[in-house]
């Protein structure tokens, strides 16, 4: 009872500080967007609303998650939070049951509820990858509770409950399948444990049959609902036969293909004459929506990932997307005049493959085995890149309609309060970094253990330890190949998708740590390792600290009275390059950044402001005039009250940004403020100044 009641107060502070965060409501269509507008029609009985080119992109399982807690009441965020510390409780009971120490077990907890991987940027967003990681971590707990599972009817009833779970994960990302290897794992383990459970073969059949038989059904009545509703049997548009045949058509019309599945310019004009649909498409696709560096490199040559996405939206253009089947008739007129071309020798072609990704070159190997090693350190050291460990500012953009659909969907406010957003990231920024510093100490340790496992009993033998620590080393292994490949050959910014599986990583440790620590002689031994390790894990810390700040950009000095530092605040890719005039800070976005999001803190000495007029100016050129650019400026300084912060946003109009942020004259002292900009901005002028005012002119 010590024991979950000390549970209870850690996750009774994680919840404190995590579930006040507020959701960052952004309006990208094929991601929080489209899951609000899937989740509002699914609570309303209307399965995922009204068809246009986004509706059937995702696969239904994240939309789905959203709308039970609409209808049940509990806001998404919350939601979210408790399933993490569900899968806590469960894995907590899992390893006493598993003979695993009460401290022990308490240690992995906590490494749990403050792991960098529980709380990465997608935290807080509304998106699918705020709940990947807890799906992951509830299917491993349920199986370590399955493995110690007393009688037929808890073993069914646990079966059941996986096999429900692992329908759910596998309806959530489109690149499930991964799983596939686990979910074997678990069923093989099955039949060779039951002995030693003392469980017959017929309740072994059963428990499979529960795990296994979710899935299709799972997956057939999506397909019923969307045959249903939209016309087509699929799960997802993306997996379309018509549309990977037209993708895959214009893949292979790369004679010799090149790295991440890039198409040639050269190649695109002469797929635009063979082809009339293609032809059809062609302002869309040349268009300004889809120029960034992250759709054309600097040749002009298209990735094929960027370029399905760019055939989609121009064909809706075209209004060939006014219905799920007549979508799909002309992905397949589009597939079949360029395969027709390919097999008349109008174009050199490779042999045909309907697949959305691009082939695998003998030039990748090089390039895929290093991103496989890149990748498992990520995992071991729980390396969040690009984004950083901590939630990203609850940046909220979009029309207003959008954004009350969002609020609606995610039960929070629409003005939410920010007072306290800068204290509590701040400890979970330093919580998780003390965390994932401890975490390669903690799997030296448990190697050591397991080392010594071996060396007493001869060598691995199949227990329950063994099986769920070989789920995890399955599920690691399969997920950091998917990751490798697909940053090898299609998405170069697939490392998002890495963080769900970094809790499991932990529990490689409670059983190495107990038999590491087991073969030690004394006590006073024991306490001296532990608190070495700790040092060792808070010195790491110290560095990882260090290094990140180092790595941010430098400091600038701005005429006499201010010391600047631009680092990152609430950043998925920085990408700002600085040059100081002496006058104002010059921001450049390095071509390199993949990711349109950027921002800047400015540290002020502390300049008494009083009876002045505050005007932090921001201008800057934009890459594509129709995309919408917005900005966010959080100020900090004290009044006569004592401290005090303030949220100030605004929306740049059409044309060049020149915008003013004007800070309130009742503050006494400015100690710094942060600007974050969302949208494809070309070049950036910062130019804070001081300017003395009269009280009418700063009204």
């Amino acid at each position: 009872m010590l024991l979950f009641g000390a549970l209870l107060l850690l996750a009774a502070c994680r919840l404190a500080v995590t579930s006040s965060f507020p959701t960052a409501l952004q309006d990208f269509a094929a991601d929080d967007l489209l899951y609000a507008r899937s989740a509002a029609a699914m609570a309303e009985g209307d399965w995922l609303g009204p068809y246009d080119e986004f509706t059937l992109v995702k696969s239904p399982g994240f939309p789905a998650f959203l709308a039970a807690c609409n209808v049940l009441g509990i806001p998404s965020r919350w939601a979210r939070e408790l399933l993490w510390v569900a899968a806590i409780f469960a894995i907590a009971l899992a390893l006493l049951r598993m003979n695993v120490g009460r401290w022990t077990t308490l240690g992995t907890a906590a490494l749990l509820l403050w792991h960098p991987g529980t709380l990465p940027v997608e935290a807080t967003r509304l998106v699918r990858e705020s709940v990947h990681g807890q799906a992951l971590l509830f299917f491993a707990a349920l199986w370590a509770l399955r493995l110690t599972a007393r009688g037929n009817k808890e073993r069914w009833t646990i079966s059941l409950l996986m096999g429900l779970l692992v329908a759910w994960i596998w309806l959530l990302r489109e690149e499930s399948p991964w799983m596939i290897p686990a979910i074997l794992w678990v069923v093989v383990s099955m039949a060779a444990l039951r002995r030693r459970c003392g469980e017959r073969i017929s309740s072994v059949l059963i428990s499979a049959l529960l795990i296994l038989a979710p899935i299709p059904l799972g997956i057939q009545a999506v397909r019923a609902l969307n045959l249903r509703f939209y016309g087509v049997d699929v799960v997802h548009e993306l997996d379309d036969q018509a549309f990977r045949s037209a993708i895959g058509a214009i893949l292979r019309a790369e004679a010799k293909p090149l790295s991440m599945g890039l198409v040639r310019k050269e190649t695109l004009s002469r797929l635009y004459e063979v082809s009339p649909a293609l032809e059809e498409l062609r302002d869309g696709i040349e268009g300004p929506a889809y120029r960034g560096d992250w759709a054309v490199d600097e040749r002009g040559d298209r990735f094929s990932n960027m370029l399905a996405w760019a055939i989609r939206n121009a064909a809706a253009r075209k209004g060939y997307h006014r219905s799920a089947t007549a979508a799909r008739a002309f992905y397949r007129r589009l597939a079949r005049e360029i395969h027709g071309a390919c097999a008349r020798g109008e174009i050199r072609c490779r042999p045909r493959t309907d697949s959305l990704l691009p082939p695998f070159r003998p030039d990748d190997l090089g390039p895929f085995i290093h991103r496989i090693g890149r990748t498992a350190i990520d995992v071991a050291l729980a390396r969040l890149r690009p984004q950083g460990a901590g939630p990203g500012f609850p940046v909220r953009m979009g029309s207003e309609a959008d954004l009350r659909l969002m609020a609606g969907v995610a039960r929070e406010d629409l003005a939410p309060d920010l007072t306290l957003w800068p204290r509590r990231r701040a400890l979970v920024r330093a919580t998780t970094n003390l965390v994932g510093a401890l975490q390669p100490w903690l799997l030296l340790i448990a190697a050591l253990g397991g080392f010594l496992i071996w060396k007493r009993g001869g060598g691995f033998d199949l227990t329950p330890t063994t099986s769920l620590v070989g789920l995890v080393l399955i599920l690691l292994t399969a997920r950091t190949l998917v990751i490798a490949f697909t940053l090898t050959l299609w998405i170069p910014t697939a490392a998002s998708y890495l963080p769900c599986v970094f809790p499991l990583v932990v529990l490689l440790v409670p059983f190495g740590v107990e038999a590491f620590m087991s073969g030690v002689a004394t006590k006073a031994a024991k306490s001296l390792i532990m608190a070495m390790m700790v040092l060792a894990g808070l010195a790491t810390g110290a560095v990882r600290s260090r290094s990140a700040a180092d790595s941010a950009l430098p400091a600038w000095s701005l005429h006499e009275v201010h010391r600047l530092t631009a680092e990152e605040v609430m950043v998925q890719s920085v990408g700002l390059l600085p040059q100081d005039d002496g006058k104002s800070l010059v921001l450049t976005v390095d071509p390199k950044a993949h990711h349109p999001w950027h921002a800047v803190r400015v540290r002020l000495v502390r300049p008494r402001v009083r009876g002045m007029g505050v005007i932090i100016r921001f201008r800057a050129d934009r890459l594509a005039s129709e995309s919408p650019v917005d900005l966010s400026l959080r100020y900090s300084g004290t009044d006569a009250r004592g401290h005090r912060e303030g949220i100030l946003t605004a929306k740049a109009p059409p044309g060049p940004l020149d915008i003013e942020f004007r800070i309130p004259e009742d503050l006494d002292v400015l100690d710094g403020f942060e600007i974050g900009v969302y949208g494809p901005v070309a070049t950036a002028l910062l130019n804070p100044r001081l300017e003395r005012e009269s009280a009418a002119q700063g009204r």
